[in-house]
């Protein structure tokens, strides 16, 4: 199987690099889709722990819960890969973003060191 028969699953940064020229209109379209997931992953993953994300829209989180800003923090997978995780503690409860949250996001501030 090959890009040209229908990836439903965006290429991570090494995959897209390693790729040979095409001419096949889907996998160039699925090229460019995927390289713009990589540079909202790498956007993220620049500004580092304790920025405030801030996305496009609130999400809900149950009824009368809507949450648009999250703090960035970082997680380690079994694996012993970092993952970046945006939490919100909003009145004693903390809301988490569902997977692939990077695409919603519409600014993110940079943690403040404070001297």
């Amino acid at each position: 199987m090959d890009e040209t028969v229908g990836p439903n699953v965006l290429a991570p940064r090494r995959i897209l690099e390693a790729l040979t020229p095409t001419e096949s209109a889907h996998a160039i379209k699925w090229r460019a889709a995927s390289w713009v997931r990589v540079a909202q992953i790498e956007r993220v993953a620049r500004a580092g722990a304790g920025a405030t994300v801030r996305l496009s829209h609130p999400l809900n989180y149950g009824l009368k819960r809507q949450v648009q800003e999250f703090i960035l923090t970082y997680r380690y997978n079994g694996r012993g890969r970092r993952t970046s995780v945006a939490c919100a503690h909003v009145d004693g409860v903390t809301y988490r973003l569902p997977q692939d949250w990077e695409t919603i996001v519409d600014t993110i501030t940079p943690a403040t060191v404070d001297a």
